[in-house]
Order: C-alpha cells, then structure tokens, then sequence
C-alpha cells in the first residue's frame, strides 16, 4: 500500500504487490549509482530535496534539503567521487577505448551527492539548521554538481566489521 516505504527495503521486499517483491538489488554501492537515502531512527524518512530554497531568515538562500517519509523521484541522488565527475553508466570508456571496471564504494570513501532532478550537491556550512539549531544546515549547492568543499562527505559504515570491502 501507500505506507509501504516507512519500512526498509529488504522487509518491502517480502511485501505481495510492493513494487520491490522479490525484487533483486544490488549488494554493493558503485561510484555513479542513483540511490535513495532512509534514515531508519527517526520514522524512516528518505533524504529528499527539491527546487524550493529556503526563505529569507532562515540560513542561506539555498535549495531545500528535507526528509520526506514517501518514496519520490526527489528522493534520488548520485553518489560522486569528490574530485571527479563520474559516468552513471555501469562502465565506462577510458581514453583508450577500453571499459574501466566499477569502483565500488568502501569505508573512508570521500563522495559528493548529488540530487538527482536538479543537480545540485548536497551541502553543509555553519548556518544553524532551521529546526535543530545545535546541527548545521544542510541545503542543495552549486549547479550540475559544481559546488564547494562543503559538498564532500565521509562515508562512514556502522554496526558493520571494519574489514568489508564494499557498501551493502
């Protein structure tokens, strides 16, 4: 039903008429992907972002960056190398003509998020944020995924052993 994306993937996956039963996903998380955002402590909500800026007063004039509990195209980002514009194509052509491999996302791994329908980073500087004052504003920055050291995150995983090698 509607409520379907409150719950994580994997249990929608189990759901008869869910989009995502028995879907297969992928295991990993390669730089270029679209993905999709859930913070699971907090009611589930997606990160979500979408063309409003915020209104004078409230932080810097930038591109809204929300949590959103439905599933929606504003929901997608593009997961970036920091320094480097990759293709969201499985593989690319190098120089030479030959297919590059797929560079999977591991631990440490430094990345520049992208929202997916208006191209702007996902962005954080020392604004107070609009509902939490003690955290910092997140907001969209830059144009088609040009922005700032401000747009650079550090993929950190928890409750995982240190050892793996990929995103999952």
């Amino acid at each position: 039903g509607n409520g379907d994306g409150h719950f994580s993937s994997s249990f929608q996956s189990s759901l008869e008429g869910n989009v995502l039963h028995n879907a297969s996903m992928p295991r990993e998380v390669a730089y270029g992907s679209i993905i999709s955002l859930k913070n699971h402590r907090t009611g589930g909500g997606y990160l979500h972002s979408h063309f409003h800026l915020y209104p004078e007063g409230i932080g810097a004039k930038q591109q809204q960056v929300t949590s959103y509990a439905h599933k929606d195209d504003n929901n997608k980002f593009i997961v970036k190398k920091w320094n480097v514009e990759p293709s969201i194509k499985s593989k690319e052509l190098s120089d030479d003509g030959e297919e590059e491999p797929i560079e999977l996302l591991h631990h440490g791994g430094l990345v520049r998020l992208e929202h997916a329908i208006t191209g702007r980073n996902i962005h954080s500087h020392h604004e107070p944020a609009p509902i939490s004052k003690k955290m910092f504003q997140v907001t969209g920055y830059g144009e088609n995924g040009t922005g700032d050291a401000n747009d650079v995150w550090k993929v950190e995983i928890l409750e995982a052993p240190r050892e793996k090698l990929s995103i999952q």
